[in-house]
């Protein structure tokens, strides 16, 4: 039990930058206006949808419902789904689950996908 609301945002940054290195994926808190990096690297862009608190009785914090959207952007196909496969993979081992995933048609011909991870703290 938490009399406190836990803040996630910080260490799922630090999951999602711990996958891959500089030189292949950058990560950001939600989607820059360019993708200027997506010639040479994968984006992964990142937002919290949900932070819900489930209180107990005693109107102490019991449970948190922790949901992220991930969106993953790249120059083909099947580098997004790799990247993907690799995110998915880390969360899970932290107690993620992904709960949705789709493929987003991208006005300028990039891969696109989008998918939502889910936790309860």
């Amino acid at each position: 039990m938490m009399n406190t609301l836990y803040e996630p945002k910080a260490s799922f940054y630090t999951l999602l930058e711990s996958i891959g290195d500089s030189e292949e994926v950058v990560v950001y808190n939600d989607r820059p206006e360019v993708l200027t990096e997506i010639d040479s690297k994968v984006v992964v862009t990142f937002s919290l949808l949900n932070n819900g608190a489930i209180l107990t009785l005693d109107k102490n914090i019991g449970v948190q419902d922790i949901e992220f959207k991930v969106d993953v952007y790249a120059k083909d196909s099947v580098t997004c789904g790799e990247w993907l496969t690799t995110i998915e993979g880390v969360l899970r081992e932290n107690d993620y689950r992904m709960v949705f995933s789709s493929d987003v048609p991208d006005p300028d011909g990039y891969s696109h996908r989008t998918s939502r991870f889910k936790i309860i703290h």
